[in-house]
């Protein structure tokens, strides 16, 4: 920074070292509104700061960012991505569909704007979309996508096609072993169709792998209560707590 004090490079990369606390923040936070005072429109910096605004959840200024970078770097993928993102979580769906799609018509090989569009659709309850889409990631990647595999599942069992959506999470099991939420799924799954024993050994699985997961612990608690095993069924609610 001191042979290049015109230069905002240096400063982002150093911003992006600070540690993730609030004074880390702080100093990142501070860091990204110099470098722009060095030079207002430099996309990484915007994007960036964008990030930290986000986790901040100082959201709106967070978007004035990204669409800032876009504005002086039009072509900018990392900038649409993460709009697409941010307005993924808020639930915007036809502005989050289009940030993806203008990453898709600029590189098809994008195998995480297909999994977005599914996302899309899937909360705009579109299950059919949703389901090509994540086909479509799962091509781009090569089958090497669980998260895609793993929300396909979601999308079949929104359907009550409880078939497909346990093939979808086997097939996410046999990419990554250790996925908790895959086992979680089809502990669902099967305590949908009464199957409690299926149901017991799913969720069992999934706490030995993430034992904080409460959504599992509440689950194995109600497997365990639909067999009258209520001190088991107590026990596992408590670990939900």
């Amino acid at each position: 920074i001191r042979l290049r004090p015109g230069d905002p490079e240096p400063r982002v990369a150093l911003a992006t070292l600070e540690p993730d606390t609030p004074e880390g923040q702080t100093r990142a936070l501070a860091q990204y509104r110099k470098i722009l005072e060095l030079a207002p429109n430099y996309p990484p910096a915007l994007v960036n700061m964008a990030s930290l605004l986000n986790a901040l959840h100082k959201r709106r200024e967070a978007e004035q960012a990204l669409r800032r970078a876009i504005q002086f770097a039009p072509k900018y993928a990392r900038a649409h991505s993460n709009l697409g993102l941010m307005l993924l979580a808020d639930k915007r769906w036809p502005d989050a569909r289009a940030e993806f799609e203008w990453i898709l018509q600029h590189d098809p090989t994008r195998a995480d704007a297909h999994f977005n569009l599914g996302r899309v659709a899937y909360g705009e309850k579109d299950y059919d979309r949703a389901i090509t889409e994540y086909q479509s990631a799962l091509k781009t990647a090569a089958g090497s996508y669980p998260e895609a595999l793993l929300n396909l599942g979601l999308t079949y069992a929104a359907r009550n096609d409880y078939a497909a959506a346990l093939a979808a999470y086997e097939a996410a099991l046999k990419v990554r072993r250790q996925y908790p939420e895959a086992w979680y799924n089809i502990g669902i799954t099967h305590l949908r169709q009464k199957r409690n024993e299926l149901a017991e050994n799913a969720f069992k699985a999934s706490v030995r792998l993430r034992p904080d997961y409460e959504q599992a612990w509440f689950n194995l608690g109600v497997v365990y209560g639909n067999s009258n095993r209520d001190q088991e069924a107590m026990d596992a609610y408590r670990k939900a707590l």
